[in-house]
């Protein structure tokens, strides 16, 4: 799971920025303040591990080249993630206490960039470097026998073991291994869901296969088709999207296969005094269509995995958008799962805060960072900590409704007056 994002001299984010993570991060603000560029760093390491260079026209992303994403003077931008996990290496570490190991991603941009990935634990520390494709120590020994670490692809994920023949040294190669690939199991574990999503045709080719991802690349429409095209074939997945959705907006969904291999996703809307009515997504409420692409990608993603939610609640009704938030809330924690969030919506805020209060999450699970533009547009940034209470450690303005804000003040005024 990601503990943390770092990002320096990147777009609007001048000098050196932390941001750490939880299960689930929430990130606010107004537009314009970053919140998508810290959702962006993933899927750039996600794309460039192992290719010598970093990527930002790959995927579902098109940032441009080096000129759109660095304002000079000052160093190139870096960016860089930290992946822990809780480890096996008792064989090693000669006690049966769990070893929490890290693995570092950072990388500069530029033609030439400066980039490593290092592996850190108490037992051995490993570092690779993109440019001279050199690992660093080279081998691990111990009582005689050995560990030599070797790269492949840019990335740390071939090792030799001077002796195999016991099951200590073969349960020892297995957790190495693990640990090698720690960020590249991560980095492809990650699922983005975009603020551009949905369904905009009536009716779809039908593909052969079945995806967990559906936001590959910055055509919404081929995204769309995968997304149609799981839902006809995974009866498991349209079911679980159908239950969370009659939650959450009332809406029953279905798919209709048409003749010619082109498929659609019916939406229908309960009622006791008249037959439901198949509807197509593009006649069904913006609300609902681009909600069903968000909740198949959250039910999809395998455990352990990280997901990226732009706006979750776009086109929402207020009621919606609090369900919403107390649903992802409790799926994050039942389905060891990570997500982080870039929202606009106090309703979702206040239903995860709510979880919190009701126990349902710990404040270790869940920390929100609030982001604005200095007088020099430049981002700034800080962190807000959840009490056992729900409540936040710190203030930022404009989330919530301001009473100092006159016309909200003489709303309440006339709210008040009207129930008397």
């Amino acid at each position: 799971m990601f503990s943390e994002i770092r990002l320096s001299n990147f777009k609007s984010f001048r000098g050196e920025h932390k941001i750490p993570l939880r299960r689930l991060t929430i990130l606010v603000g107004p537009n314009g303040s970053g919140k998508s560029s810290i959702l962006q760093i993933p899927i750039i390491c996600e794309h460039s591990l192992g290719q010598g260079i970093l990527q930002t026209v790959s995927g579902p992303l098109d940032l441009g080249g080096l000129s759109d994403l660095y304002s000079p003077p000052g160093p190139l931008p870096r960016i860089g993630l930290t992946v822990l996990e809780s480890l096996d290496l008792s064989f090693l570490a000669g006690d049966a206490t769990p070893v929490t190991a890290s693995a570092e991603f950072d990388a500069s941009f530029g033609s030439n960039p400066d980039a490593g990935l290092e592996i850190k634990s108490k037992v051995f520390n490993v570092k690779y470097r993109w440019q001279d494709n050199t690992v660093e120590p080279q081998r691990y020994e111990q009582d005689g026998s050995y560990i030599a670490f070797s790269t492949s692809r840019g990335l740390m994920n071939s090792i030799q073991i001077s002796d195999r023949g016991g099951a200590k040294w073969q349960d020892l190669e297995k957790d190495i291994q693990a640990t090698l690939s720690m960020m590249g199991n991560a980095l492809k574990a990650i699922r983005l869901v975009p603020a551009l999503r949905g369904f905009s045709a009536a009716r779809y080719v039908l593909g052969q296969e079945t995806y967990n991802d559906f936001a590959v690349n910055t055509n919404p429409t081929e995204n769309a088709v995968r997304l149609a095209t799981t839902l006809t074939y995974d009866n498991d997945l349209r079911n679980s999207v159908k239950t969370v959705l009659a939650t959450l907006t009332g809406v029953d969904i279905d798919r209709e296969l048409i003749p010619d291999k082109r498929i659609t996703v019916v939406s229908r809307r309960p009622s006791p005094e008249a037959p439901p009515k198949d509807v197509v997504p593009t006649n069904e409420g913006f609300g609902t269509n681009q909600l069903i692409h968000l909740v198949a990608q959250t039910l999809a993603t395998p455990r352990g995995g990280t997901v990226l939610i732009e706006e979750p609640e776009i086109h929402l009704h207020p009621d919606a958008q609090f369900k919403l938030g107390r649903w992802l809330g409790e799926h994050v924690i039942k389905a060891d799962k990570q997500l982080v969030i870039a929202t606009h919506s106090e309703r979702l805020l206040v239903a995860l805060l709510w979880l919190v209060r009701q126990e349902v999450m710990t404040p270790a699970d869940m920390v929100i960072h609030y982001f604005h533009l200095d007088p020099k547009a430049q981002t700034q940034h800080h962190r807000l900590d959840v009490t056992h209470g729900g409540l936040l450690q710190g203030e930022f303005k404009g989330f919530f409704p301001d009473p100092d804000i006159p016309e909200f003040t003489d709303l309440l005024k006339g709210l008040r007056t009207s129930t008397l």
